[in-house]
């Protein structure tokens, strides 16, 4: 099939795909003798045009029109006809594309092209058709919407770790003069270069995937990479998610991390001071300016997308249903979630500054006076995450921790248990692979990681019916989005022989997993799951599940009853530099007054540990080891109560948790971890009460585990302004 007989033709077969193992006609498509083709991280793109799936079509505009339409901006076109074979359907689809990109990225399409230089084509996109692309939109600079003290920390990076790392690489420095870099000194922003001698690129960039005049606006997608190019973020083999989304009728789009300019790999590359001895700053995102400018960056991403809805005809997009994924660094956006993402404080602050400077700057906050929209309406988080800012209303959260890269176990536990104690519809997931986005079967419940990860956002996003994900033996089923009170009572539970079961339906992850009781220990039973089931968008399940299950044996129980009262330590890795005394609140009553907290001066955050001791009538300390601790064996089935009062002289976003265990090794995911992000109210007490139940070996990794209660403080800088803890009680009962 020759689209434009006029532009340069390339045409062949491959007999088997790769991964399917379906035959597959490409074409390549460009401007005949006159191209500049040019290739590597800022090469011309390779736009994949893939016709002839069997997907449905969301685009209505011609393929004639579309491809003339990117072959007039220069790039080149590579169009994979799938013949309509049946088999080219997603997930499949998705991950045969993947496997053919490498033979674009390597340019085996386009050998004996004179015009198509040996290397690497780095910047390549797949676009199903129907689909158009629109590629390196500026949706926020570093240098007209950073908070004050961003430029300076660029110039800091390059005269510590980036002259330490770089040191031997010859460049042309402002001044025309070819140096080395470890013979630079940077006094300003405009001392730091690329190789060439130019300026440094202060943008951050997005690359959208939209259908052209689709019937309806439809949901959009977001990758927030963490890649150093902003096209390899989809293109690696084992991350095909875009694609997935695309031939589901979504738009697409990817938006850079906050990358340090130097960092990014049309400068110089991935870069980390913390990994290089000599070099080191003190702090191990020196590639990063993300940290601090996290609200910012995150949220003007979101207005973006939908400013280009409001000021653009040719974007159709639905502005209430836009969903955000990413893997470890990327994965730190989950902010995005809460309502008013951009009223939140940044994860980091610079010294002496606290998140002021263009705030009046910053873009796409209002269209026609009207403000747009910062959130997210569906997060999925892999392999790290942030926490701080989970709360009750959350949006739809999917979480995803792989074996092979503990890296992640630390926010995912955290992320869970917040959607668990905020009631936030969520889903979580343990892999046995290793740094990246979720695919493969899950290591308790069965489930496709990969695919289950469309079923929600088909859901949340997109109006689909609810599935069941898993059903397992508590009993326990888990949906895909939130099921009514009085729908999940049409769940039949039957005994071995037969009989009905009476009992009664509890809820958790805002009513999407449900737990029925009474179930006697050790015995069997029927669950089933009928087709006319409706989640709550009113949608009906449409077919029904059936699944038998196994009560475990409940552990014995008896009452014992240990009550400590705590004191207050500092953090261990910050010494001393927790100051505390004990005295008075200001309204009288008895309390631990903490004077000064300044425990990570470099990033203004505040943070200290609660250990348990036990005080004598004369006021004598005695330690008693850690608030819960250590836990073994003999301890399954105990439940703790905690419950402490802190009043606060100022407001600040506060979070409280039990901490997991007493390493940095987390192999599990703990599923009864205690956390919760709270917002002080200056001049008044509050209260948290909370349990933690020790519930299986599985999870609760008894005799690793030690418990200490943390309290810090991740927001607004009042490292000052004095607070004081009360009464803090621990009671242990079986």
């Amino acid at each position: 099939m020759i689209y434009l007989k006029e532009k340069g033709i390339k045409t062949m077969r491959i007999e088997n795909d790769g991964y399917i193992g379906i035959p597959v006609e490409v074409q390549v498509l460009y401007n005949g003798d006159e191209a500049d083709i040019k290739i590597g991280c800022n090469g011309t793109p390779v736009i994949l045009y893939v016709t002839n799936t069997c997907m449905e079509r969301v685009g209505t505009e011609s393929d004639e029109v579309i491809i003339g339409s990117i072959l007039a901006r220069g790039y080149i076109v590579v169009v994979l006809d799938y013949l309509h074979h049946p088999a080219a359907v997603s997930p499949a689809l998705d991950w045969s594309l993947q496997g053919l990109r490498k033979h674009v990225v390597q340019g085996e399409f386009f050998e004996g092209e004179k015009q198509f230089p040996c290397g690497d084509y780095v910047e390549n996109f797949v676009v199903p058709a129907g689909y158009d692309v629109s590629l390196n939109h500026v949706y926020w600079s570093i240098d007209k919407h950073g908070v004050d003290g961003t430029l300076e920390k660029i110039v800091e990076v390059w005269n510590v770790d980036f002259r330490g790392i770089f040191g031997e690489q010859e460049i042309v420095c402002r001044d025309g003069v070819r140096r080395q870099i470890k013979d630079t000194w940077a006094k300003s922003i405009e001392d730091c270069v690329k190789p060439d001698g130019s300026p440094l690129d202060l943008n951050l960039y997005m690359h959208i995937i939209y259908p052209v005049k689709p019937k309806q606006p439809v949901p959009v997608m977001c990758l927030a990479c963490s890649t150093e190019n902003l096209a390899v973020g989809t293109a690696t083999a084992d991350r095909p998610q875009l694609n997935g989304f695309l031939f589901r009728g979504y738009a697409g789009g990817t938006f850079d991390y906050g990358y340090g300019p130097m960092a990014r790999q049309d400068h110089y590359g991935f870069f980390n001071g913390h990994a290089t001895a000599g070099c080191v700053t003190g702090d191990d995102v020196t590639y990063s300016i993300q940290f601090y400018n996290d609200k910012r960056i995150n949220g003007a991403a979101m207005r973006y997308i939908r400013y280009l809805v409001l000021s653009e005809e040719k974007y159709s997009f639905d502005l209430g249903a836009v969903g955000v994924y990413g893997n470890s660094k990327g994965g730190w956006m989950t902010f995005l979630g809460e309502k008013n993402p951009e009223t939140l404080p940044p994860a980091r602050y610079f010294p002496g500054h606290h998140g002021e400077g263009k705030e009046d700057a910053q873009p796409w906050l209002t269209w026609q006076g009207e403000k747009i929209a910062s959130n997210a309406q569906f997060i999925y988080a892999s392999c790290g995450g942030a926490d701080n800012f989970i709360t009750a209303g959350h949006a739809p959260t999917y979480v995803t921790a792989n074996v092979g890269d503990k890296s992640g176990y630390e926010a995912s536990n955290q992320m869970v248990n917040l959607c668990r104690i905020y009631d936030v519809p969520s889903m979580y997931l343990e892999l046995d692979i290793g740094h990246t986005l979720g695919r493969g079967t899950d290591m308790h419940y069965g489930v496709d990681a990969y695919n289950v990860l469309f079923d929600l956002t088909d859901y949340y996003l997109k109006g689909a019916p609810v599935k069941v994900a898993y059903i397992s033996n508590e009993p326990c089923v888990k949906f895909t989005g939130p099921i009514p009170a009085e729908q999940i009572e049409k769940v039949q539970i039957r005994n071995e022989a037969g009989i009905l079961q009476k009992g009664n339906w509890s809820s958790q992850y805002g009513r999407t997993q449900w737990y029925f009781a009474p179930a006697e220990p050790g015995k069997k039973y029927s669950v089933y799951i009928p087709a006319d089931l409706q989640g709550a968008n009113g949608q009906k399940l449409g077919r029904c599940y059936q699944k038998e299950v196994c009560i475990r044996e409940q552990l014995p129980r008896e009452n014992k009853g240990e009550v400590c009262t705590t004191r207050v330590i500092p953090n261990q890795a910050y010494g001393d530099r927790v100051q505390y005394e004990i005295g008075c609140a200001p309204d009288g009553e008895a309390a631990l007054k903490i004077c000064k907290i300044d425990t990570c001066i470099k990033f203004n955050q505040e943070e200290f540990y609660v250990n348990s001791w036990l005080w004598d009538d004369d006021g004598v300390i005695y330690q008693n080891d850690t608030l819960i601790g250590p836990i073994g064996p003999e301890d399954y089935g105990c439940h703790y109560h905690i419950q402490m009062k802190i009043y606060d002289t100022v407001s600040r976003w506060m979070q409280i948790e039990l901490t997991p265990c007493s390493s940095e090794e987390h192999g599990v995911m703990d599923l009864k971890r205690n956390i919760y992000n709270i917002v002080t109210t200056p001049d008044q007490w509050t209260t948290l009460a909370f349990d933690y139940t020790v519930y299986d070996r599985e999870y609760s990794e008894a005799g690793n585990h030690v418990k200490s209660l943390v309290v810090r403080s991740h927001s607004t800088g009042n490292i000052s302004a004095p607070l004081y803890l009360g009464e803090i009680i621990c009671r242990k009962n079986f």
